[in-house]
């Protein structure tokens, strides 16, 4: 990759997206953490055929494999290991974190509103007799929350 320019940074972040800068952008949305906001905001700098459709891991892998790897931008509730499936030179990485206690709780509300979001929490735990305190306090949902944002960064991926 060239170094980035004067004139690639004064054009703007339109240009710099478009530019050789970012060959593959890989943004990483772990869930309450504004990634919704953010993703509206990147996905305006990228042609809508240079992005992939898939946001979560089994829409990635039902797509065909020259198909992926035309896409320019891949925007989704993937783990990080993910960018390696997708291509083999590491492509910019954007994460955005957020304090972990406010974003379990956010989370937590979440779940309780979310009925169709949140299938398979739903056959595991009786959220809707539950309130948010025993929600929180629920064995299956505390090891699903714990380190949420660290599991989402760390865990390797398995396609199978």
């Amino acid at each position: 990759m060239s170094p980035a320019t004067r004139s690639d940074l004064g054009a703007g972040p339109r240009a710099l997206f478009r530019s050789q800068l970012m060959e593959k952008v890989f943004f990483l949305h772990i869930e309450k953490t504004a990634g919704t906001s953010f993703r509206h905001v990147i996905q305006k700098q990228f042609r809508p055929s240079d992005i992939c459709p898939a946001y979560h891991k089994p829409e990635l892998l039902a797509l065909p494999r020259p198909q992926i790897e035309a896409y320019r931008l891949f925007c989704g509730h993937y783990r990080f290991a993910v960018q390696a499936y997708v291509t083999p030179v590491m492509p910019r990485v954007i994460v955005m974190l957020r304090e972990p206690a406010e974003r379990t709780l956010s989370h937590l509300q979440h779940i309780q509103r979310d009925s169709v979001h949140n299938e398979l929490l739903r056959a595991k735990v009786p959220i809707n007799e539950l309130s948010l305190e025993e929600l929180a306090e629920h064995p299956f949902i505390l090891n699903y929350l714990r380190e949420f944002q660290t599991k989402k960064l760390g865990l390797a991926f398995d396609p199978s």
